[in-house]
This record gives C-alpha cells, sequence and structure tokens, in this order.
C-alpha cells in the first residue's frame, strides 16, 4: 500500500534528482568548453586579419601599363612611371595627379624621389637616367652610360648618388655633382630589373630577370647573399626602411615583387620568405615601402596601384 507507494516515489524523485544534476553539470562543462572554443576563434581571428592586408586606395590615369610607384619622403604624395612615357605625381588624399612629367624618348622603367622630395630621378628604354625638377616638371640633368634599357633608378640615402640597373646586366652607381659613373657591379646571370640602397647607404638588393633577388656590398662590388623563391621573373626588391622589421616580422624585411602575380616578404636575417601578399590580377611590376615602415604601394599590369596596410 503507501509504502508502497511512498518508497516508489522516492525512489522516482532521487532518479530524477541524480539525472537533472548530472545534465545541470553537464550543462556547465559544455558551456565552459563553449565560451573556451569561442575564445580561442576570437584569437585566431585577430591573428588572422592582422596578417591580411586591405587595399584602401586606387589611383587611375596612366593609358598603359605602369612601371613603378614610390612614396614621397613625408607620405602625401605618390610618383608613378608608366609605359605610356610619362611620370605623374600624384596626392595620396584626393588620389588626384598633381604633376605630369613629360621628356624622356621611350617607356619610363623607372621613377623615384630624391631623399628631400624636391627632385625625381627616372630610367627608361631610351638607354638614359634623367633627373627632374618635382614642382616645375622640368629636366635638370641626363645621364648616359647603359647599353641597354635603364630597368631602375633610385638616390642614394643622403642623396648624392644613383644607383641604376638595366638590361645589360650591370649595376651602376652615379654622381648626382658630377653626372659620372663611379661604380659598376656584375653578376646576375640576366638582365638586372631593379636596384635599391640599403638605408645606411652601403649595400643595395637588386632583382632580376633569373627570378633572383641579391644583396650586394656597395664598396667591394660583390654580392653578398641571394634569395630564391619567385617562380618568374623579379621586378623590384627593396630594404624595409631604417632597418626595421615592416608588419613585425622578426628580422629586417625585404619586399619583392614578381610577373608570378605576388609580393613578397624575406626576413634578411633568416634569409627566407615570411609571406605572400596576393591580390593583383596580372604581373606586379612596381613597390615602394612607406618611410614609416606601415604600408606597402604596389602597381601592376592590371592598371591599378594598390595600397596595402
Amino acid at each position: 500500500g503507501e509504502e508502497e507507494v511512498d518508497l516508489i516515489l522516492q525512489s522516482w524523485v532521487r532518479y530524477e534528482c541524480i539525472r537533472m544534476g548530472w545534465i545541470n553539470e553537464f550543462n556547465k562543462i559544455i558551456a565552459k568548453y563553449v565560451i573556451f572554443v569561442f575564445c580561442v576563434c576570437v584569437c585566431v581571428i585577430q591573428l588572422f586579419l592582422k596578417k591580411i592586408k586591405i587595399m584602401t586606395k586606387i589611383f587611375t590615369g596612366h593609358s598603359t601599363w605602369i612601371s613603378s610607384v614610390q612614396f614621397s619622403p613625408d607620405c602625401t604624395k605618390l610618383i608613378s612611371a608608366s609605359w605610356d612615357a610619362t611620370i605623374r605625381i600624384w596626392d595620396i588624399e584626393s588620389t588626384q595627379e598633381i604633376q605630369l612629367l613629360r621628356g624622356h624618348l621611350d617607356c619610363i622603367k623607372m621613377a623615384q624621389f630624391s631623399p628631400d622630395g624636391k627632385m625625381a630621378v627616372s630610367g627608361s628604354r631610351d638607354t638614359t637616367i634623367r633627373l627632374w625638377d618635382v614642382q616645375s616638371g622640368q629636366e635638370l640633368k641626363k645621364f648616359q652610360g647603359h647599353s641597354d634599357d635603364v630597368t631602375s633608378v633610385q638616390f642614394s640615402p643622403d642623396g648624392n648618388f644613383i644607383a641604376s640597373s638595366s638590361i645589360d646586366r650591370t649595376i651602376r652607381i652615379w654622381s648626382v655633382h658630377s653626372e659620372k659613373e663611379v661604380k659598376k657591379m656584375t653578376g646576375h646571370l640576366y638582365g638586372v630589373s631593379d636596384v635599391q640602397f640599403s638605408s645606411c647607404g652601403r649595400m643595395v638588393v637588386s632583382a632580376s630577370y633569373d627570378n633572383s633577388v641579391a644583396i650586394w656590398d656597395v664598396e667591394s662590388g660583390k654580392m653578398i647573399k641571394e634569395l630564391a623563391g619567385h617562380s618568374d621573373a623579379v621586378w623590384k626588391a627593396q630594404f624595409s626602411p631604417d632597418g626595421s622589421n615592416i608588419f613585425s616580422f622578426d628580422g629586417q624585411t625585404i619586399v619583392s615583387c614578381s610577373d608570378d602575380k605576388t609580393i613578397r616578404l624575406w626576413d634578411l636575417h633568416l634569409q627566407k620568405q615570411v609571406q605572400t601578399l596576393e591580390w593583383h590580377s596580372d604581373c606586379v611590376r612596381g613597390l615602394d615601402i612607406s618611410s614609416n615602415d606601415e604600408t606597402i604601394v604596389s602597381a601592376s599590369w592590371d592598371k591599378t596601384i594598390l595600397l596595402w596596410k
């Protein structure tokens, strides 16, 4: 009778309490697990987003392929060179063209600002190197000596010298004041597409159609390091500003771009690739790093200029 009913009820209550207690504890475990997984996912996403470089502005105006682009020293302007035989200076904030330089007889492979931003230097398929007044747009000097296309030009950090590269497989150093060649370096198997000074001015980095990036000692003229990894011709290579590590890698960074449509970041100390940036739909022919070491600008045969942060 009643005793049996009480026993059954007590057993049922005990069973339900045990069952509900187990479910509550299980729910707590699941909740803690979900929170843990969520936190891990958030951390992973944050780290992933830090590695993604977002394109923020587009500059248009050249009528054909853009071969190079560079920031002004104060990072308010860009200078670009094109196969349309023009050099154009752009205001970054408005993306508007503010100066047009004409004079070369053939496509222009490279244009660069001087360290003070008052002059620009350019190299062309017409085998000449030309110096320009940025404000007036007037040609100031012309350097001759390469036997084939001048593919790249850059001022030394002190503005007293210009480095140039050519399809003639040579790298040359010129005196701005005397307009004379003071050093010639050879070693690449094919044409040299680009050469850039390090921030100290004692080294240059070159890019070549042999798919390699090379580091040279300016004083001795010897190749001291080589970086291999691009799958096609390398068009430009550049040291990060002031020996710093752009995008927070462990060592000084070199950035390069190639016909393989990629931009690659290399750790100079480890001598290996640490990141690949992909967005352009055609060959990437020009790039530059801002002086504050936070932004990369790239130019492509897809007729676009992209900013990466």
